[in-house]
């Protein structure tokens, strides 16, 4: 298996830690309750999980608690050291799809904080960096620089048992380290570089690589299950430490008929509803007054407009009409003056 498949661990440290109550200012707004003696229980937690499923995939739980997203989820480094035949670092690591995850079985016995979650993934793509050295079959592959994936089929199951600790006469809740087991059913790898860069050595190295997928696969997971393990049981207990049984798994959880519910959601929803009408007249009114100033204003505009415009055909019309005057009586004048001058030339004719 690749180095990634185990992020779905990260994925049930979540889910674990989504489905109990860690009291009202411990449980994030979005987190549904399940109470300890809830006929369904297992349902329930899947219910909740399901409700949640945004959430995990981006982080977003609120300002007040730090989860880390799982779309895509990042790993900054993964180690892997199995004597001589494998040393292996993983670095700058995201892993996408993690969020498609699918909760096959839960028993849950809050009582004695034992649980036992199944679930599966049907595909996992990872990009990154790597440095290797491993034998496969009778090859010894090296190299260090790019890795990209595919992992199919991945199952995860886990094996999460508690206990409580006194403190100062209060009974903690505290968990010990998380079981789990990862199957893969089929891996496909890109290493770049490897072997130095030498393209036909590389090309042979991956070629083996995906040609024997199982035994790559095989060869990581116990040190895989064992570290992460380690590092999520931490999480666990230490987002957990100030929580009792009560306020993880509460024995009971107040529940609300649904037409009331629907009735209060639907009251609540109509005074916002009526209230932001009332604050939209409320901001509407002085910008209908300034409308209707603005109205006002550009109807006096546009009102003198038209009377200067006809101020000014009046005074095109009456010069119009005054040059067509001057025109005639020039007109008249020259024709009066071509008559004498034709008189005149008659008159001397005749002489």
């Amino acid at each position: 298996m690749s180095p990634f498949e185990p992020i779905i661990v990260l994925s049930g440290a979540i889910i674990l830690i989504s489905v109990i109550n860690v009291g009202d200012c411990a449980l994030p707004s979005v987190m549904k309750v399940c109470a300890r003696d809830e006929p369904k229980l297992e349902q329930c937690i899947i219910d909740a999980v399901e409700h949640i499923r945004p959430n995990l995939a981006n982080g977003d739980f609120g300002p007040e608690f730090m989860v880390p997203s799982i779309e895509p989820l990042y790993l900054e480094l993964v180690k892997i050291q199995q004597g001589k035949d494998l040393q292996a670092t993983f670095t700058k690591i995201n892993i996408y799809n993690v969020s498609t995850f699918k909760l096959e079985r839960i028993q849950a016995k809050p009582s004695n904080l034992s649980f036992d979650i199944a679930l599966t993934i049907p595909k996992l793509n990872f990009s990154g960096n790597y440095a290797l050295k491993m034998k496969i079959l009778v090859l010894n592959l090296q190299g260090k620089g790019n890795i990209t994936g595919v992992l199919s089929k991945v199952r995860i199951g886990f094996r999460v048992r508690g206990f409580t600790e006194n403190v100062n006469g209060t009974d903690y809740v505290r968990f010990h380290r998380l079981g789990l087991r990862i199957k893969v059913e089929d891996g496909r790898f890109a290493l770049d570089n490897l072997f130095g860069g030498d393209p036909a050595l590389g090309k042979i190295g991956n070629q083996v690589i995906n040609e024997n997928s199982r035994i790559f696969i095989d060869e990581m997971i116990p040190g895989l299950e064992r570290s992460l393990s380690k590092t999520f049981t931490g999480i666990v207990n230490k987002l957990l430490k100030m929580a009792t049984l009560d306020d993880l798994f509460p024995e009971k959880v107040e529940k609300v008929d649904k037409a009331e519910k629907t009735e209060k959601v639907d009251k609540v929803n109509k005074e916002e509803k009526d209230e932001k009408a009332k604050n939209e007249e409320k901001d509407d009114k002085p910008k209908k007054e300034e409308k209707d100033e603005k109205s006002k204003k550009e109807e006096k505009e546009e009102k003198d407009a038209k009377l200067k415009k006809e101020e000014k055909d009046e005074k095109s019309k009456k010069k119009e009409k005054d040059d067509e005057a001057k025109k005639e009586e020039k007109d008249e004048k020259t024709k009066k003056d071509n008559n004498v001058k034709k008189d005149e030339k008659a008159e001397k004719a005749k002489e």
